[in-house]
């Protein structure tokens, strides 16, 4: 049981937890610890969990070759991939208690990430951006909890941006696993024009930030501050990149994408 546990990933499914609370407290102003956000927290994280899971399942011959071995046999990934589908049921399921919009953005992210494990591995340069706005939405579906929307979107490109830049060097870092099996941005791209997409990507999710501060939807002090921290985090992950060390540019990575969304719920109170 402890190996499906750690294939879930508990710390990227409580960011996609905190995502969802980030989105509601940006557009009600207030921390309301609902049960339907509560239950919008744990739809993100099961679906999260999930999505991981699947991934894991569909990635076994890459981390074979990394010396990953995260799956034993065929009756572990075949319990690995029934316990996925449950999760993504139980969700979706959730979500539709909520209201139909969450429900609608659930089973978006949902196929969205079963998409990008099962299907996008000729075409996984693309599937950054498929997971990158998996992330977003996470944003929209806290909105969606309070049904309200005023400027989540900026939130959300933030987010994007940040989560684009983030996968990116994680392939990066993969590309040896990944080569024959799946068709990733480093094979295809020069390691300075990654660089580039990777910078322009971290400017992106920075500007974002800026502009809700500029049009008055975020505000403070706090939110100031936390905003340079984030953007301090990812200055080093991109110079950390650029060095060509992937696990700890993918680390600052996550710490900044961490540091932002504390910016977003400070910025909103």
């Amino acid at each position: 049981m402890a190996r499906y546990f750690s294939l879930m990933r508990a710390g990227n499914c409580a960011l996609a937890s905190a995502g969802v609370f980030a989105g509601h407290t940006i557009v009600s102003k207030s921390i309301a610890l609902s049960p339907q956000l509560l239950l919008g927290m744990a739809c993100a994280f099961v679906i999260t969990a999930a999505g991981n899971i699947i991934n894991d399942y569909f990635d076994t011959g890459i981390d074979e070759r990394l010396g990953r071995k995260k799956l034993g046999g065929e009756k572990e990934r075949a319990n690995a991939l029934l316990l996925s589908a449950i999760m993504f049921v139980a969700g979706i399921g959730a979500a539709y208690l909520i209201n139909r919009q969450a429900f609608a953005i659930a089973a978006i992210v949902s196929a969205l990430l079963i998409l990008y494990s099962g299907v996008m591995q000729n075409f996984k340069f693309l599937g950054n951006y498929v997971v990158a706005l998996g992330t977003a939405l996470t944003l929209v579906f806290g909105a969606a909890i309070a049904q309200e929307y005023y400027g989540i979107v900026l939130i959300a490109g933030s987010a994007f941006f940040a989560n684009a830049a983030r996968e990116i060097i994680k392939d990066m870092g993969d590309v040896e696993g990944d080569r024959g099996i799946k068709l990733t941005l480093p094979m295809i791209a020069s390691f300075a024009g990654i660089k580039k997409i990777v910078l322009f990507a971290y400017i992106g999710a920075v500007s974002f930030g800026i502009i809700a501060l500029t049009g008055g939807i975020l505000a403070g002090g706090a939110y100031l501050a936390l905003l340079a921290i984030a953007a301090a985090l990812f200055l080093h992950s991109f110079l950390l990149l650029s060095g060509r060390e992937f696990a700890s540019s993918q680390k600052f990575a996550k710490i900044g994408m961490a540091a932002a969304l504390l910016s977003f719920i400070a910025g909103a109170l």
